[in-house]
């Protein structure tokens, strides 16, 4: 009676789990087998708290002991996580491969188009050189070039001054003409005499008139009776001829006129040409010859 007792029975499985609670298995085992003799045998009502205390599971049968960690194996299939981080792996080295390729490439890109500005820079640099030294012979050409037309210019100016001044000499101071046109003279192409005093022109014993000379602009005034006139003189080079022309004429133009004819009769005389005309055959000179 007692061994179908169920509070027994259910005191004892207490008893067995509290002694050993790491065989849990064994212990569950053994206490189904005295359940399982006592099922054939009538069980008594279940009415208060035996039957509460038999319904209510066991602390030993209900506890399930911890499932112990199962070791990695070196050979099982990689996970998701893992194959992500291989393949991002893989792909941040081939982008660094190819940042490291494109950075290399900027770098050269780089270094041929600073050797192309470096070398531009240069030809520049050597074309302002070349034309700076150009400026600077055409400048320098451009001064000599100026200094000579200077000195030629200058040379010009004393040649022609020194022709002035020996052509003043020559005109008023080589020669007295007051003196010079005094004397026997005739009328080119007749056998006429003329006088010419210091003061008179006679053409006859009957006609003579009054004259007056001025050697500084080389004109001569004519005075008869109530008429006077007027006119410039010239002499030849070796004063043997002598031209009157009547008219009025100034101090410059008297000047340039027998400056002209002066020189041409000298180069004609230094380079035995023919003589230059003293007269140019106009109806108002009048030609003396000695």
């Amino acid at each position: 009676m007692g061994g179908n007792n169920p509070r027994l029975r259910k005191s004892q499985e207490l008893a067995n789990g509290a002694k050993a609670p790491e065989g849990a298995a064994g212990t569950a085992g053994a206490a189904s087998a005295p359940a399982a003799a006592g099922a054939g045998a009538p069980q008594p009502p279940t009415s208060g708290p035996a039957a509460s205390a038999s319904s209510a599971p066991a602390p030993a049968a209900s506890a399930s002991a911890p499932e112990p960690k199962r070791s990695r194996t070196r050979g099982r299939r990689p996970s998701v996580a893992d194959t992500g981080r291989v393949v991002d792996a893989g792909v941040s080295g081939a982008l660094a491969d190819a940042v490291s390729a494109d950075l290399d490439v900027t770098d050269a890109e780089d270094a041929e188009r600073a050797a192309v500005a470096l070398e531009r820079q240069a030809l520049a640099r050597q074309e302002r050189i070349e034309r700076a030294e150009q400026d600077e012979r055409k400048r320098r050409h451009r001064r000599i070039l100026r200094r000579v037309v200077l000195g030629i210019l200058f040379a010009v100016l004393l040649v022609f001054a020194g022709l002035l001044v020996a052509f003043g000499i020559f005109r008023w101071q080589t020669y007295d003409d007051a003196a010079d046109i005094q004397g026997m003279w005739y009328h080119e192409g007749t056998t006429m005499p003329v006088t010419i005093t210091a003061d008179e022109i006679q053409l006859t014993d009957d006609v003579a008139y009054r004259y007056v000379l001025d050697p500084e602009a080389k004109t001569i005034l004519f005075r008869f009776g109530n008429m006077e006139g007027g006119g410039r003189y010239r002499f030849s080079l070796d004063r043997t001829e002598l031209v009157i022309t009547d008219g009025e004429f100034d101090w410059w133009a008297n000047f340039w006129d027998d400056a002209l004819w002066t020189a041409q009769s000298l180069l004609a005389e230094w380079t035995s040409s023919p003589e230059v005309p003293l007269s140019n055959g106009s109806p108002h000179e009048t030609t003396f010859t000695r």
